[in-house]
């Protein structure tokens, strides 16, 4: 008499059980790299200084990788959470910062721009059901468009100038490749 099976699970319970367990997993690993950080820093004198920025930097590696575990099959919804989430992540870090704020001028326009591009390119990809190299190709174009807009916005927040050199170099020599 052998022992009876144990009864099988559905594809969907099986990836259900995975995700739980990558978020326990990553939630673990962040909660202890926060407590290390924490007693580091309070250690000399019950204070936290520079703790802020890797316990930023912790918050910010949970919350997108959590989004991946549960997200990311869902594009509608991890790339803007994802864009949203390093938003957050650089607000933090303009706050925790010294000097003239670089958030709004700079930080959130780029993250906005990445993320904008991001979208338009996966939306292109799938919507067109491109072969692999043809989706290499809308990538080096979307890469190209991303290197100009970020140099403008670089331009505009350093320079107070809106202009384009270097990007539109970066962007023709890839044209031959694309």
């Amino acid at each position: 008499m052998g022992m009876p099976a144990p009864p099988r699970s559905s594809p969907q319970e099986a990836s259900r059980h995975i995700r739980r367990w990558l978020f326990e997993i990553v939630s673990l690993l962040a909660a202890t790299g926060a407590l290390v950080v924490c007693a580091a820093d309070l250690a000399p004198d019950l204070s936290l200084s520079w703790a802020r920025y890797p316990l930023a930097s912790i918050g910010f590696v949970w919350l997108s990788v959590v989004l991946a575990v549960f997200c990311s099959h869902r594009t509608w919804i991890y790339v803007p959470a994802q864009v949203a989430v390093a938003c957050l992540f650089l607000f933090a870090l303009d706050q925790f910062s010294s000097g003239t704020g670089w958030f709004l001028p700079l930080a959130l326009p780029v993250t906005l721009l990445s993320g904008t591009i991001l979208t338009l390119t996966l939306t292109v990809v799938r919507r067109a059901g491109l072969s692999a190299v043809a989706t290499i190709a809308v990538t080096m174009v979307a890469a190209g468009v991303f290197v100009a807009g970020l140099e403008l916005l670089l331009n505009r927040h350093l320079d107070d100038r809106w202009i384009v050199s270097w990007s539109l170099v970066a962007f023709l020599c890839m044209l031959p490749l694309i």
